[in-house]
């Protein structure tokens, strides 16, 4: 029982209408739980299970279990104790995207405080491109700057003049 509700909480292909012997439920199909957006603004419907739904089907387990055998205390700890983890996993991946969000948002302040001064760099070819710096941009996350229309990240700088 705790390997069948733990594998549909996270959502591996465990069918949700299998059941236990014990179980006197009605087999259920999966509905997806929640929409989520991207970063590039699309629209992505995930059909993993959340914790409303682990707790949903702990509770149907409690309330169908064989009263001549009940769930061991032992067992359900450990899966609260998973629920937890699993909480503060999300918890956690959720501080870091926010510090992922900021750190861009530096990066993008940084590139911003080169327009109008003077950069020395090596492009990508490794040749030397000198000038103003004309334009930052941002692409999957890097930020470059445009100088005398050919585009430099930050780290290929070698020189900044006033």
């Amino acid at each position: 029982m705790i390997k069948t509700l733990w594998n549909l909480w996270e959502g591996t292909n465990m069918p949700i209408n299998s059941t236990t012997e014990t179980s006197a439920t009605t087999p259920t199909t999966p509905t997806p739980t929640s929409k989520k957006t991207t970063t590039k603004g699309e629209d992505v419907t995930s059909s993993m299970l959340g914790k409303d739904d682990f707790l949903k089907l702990f509770m149907e387990s409690l309330k169908n279990q064989d009263p001549f055998s009940p769930m061991e205390s032992a067992d359900m700890m450990q899966q609260l104790s998973q629920l937890g983890q699993m909480e503060s996993i999300a918890n956690l991946k959720s501080t870091v995207d926010s510090m992922k969000e900021s750190l861009l948002g530096n990066q993008i302040e940084q590139g911003a405080s080169f327009i109008g001064r003077d950069v020395k760099a090596l492009d990508s070819e490794g040749k030397l491109v000198e000038g103003e710096v004309d334009k930052v941009t941002v692409n999957d996350d890097v930020i470059s700057l445009l100088i005398n229309n050919k585009s430099i990240t930050i780290g290929q700088i070698m020189e900044i003049s006033a």
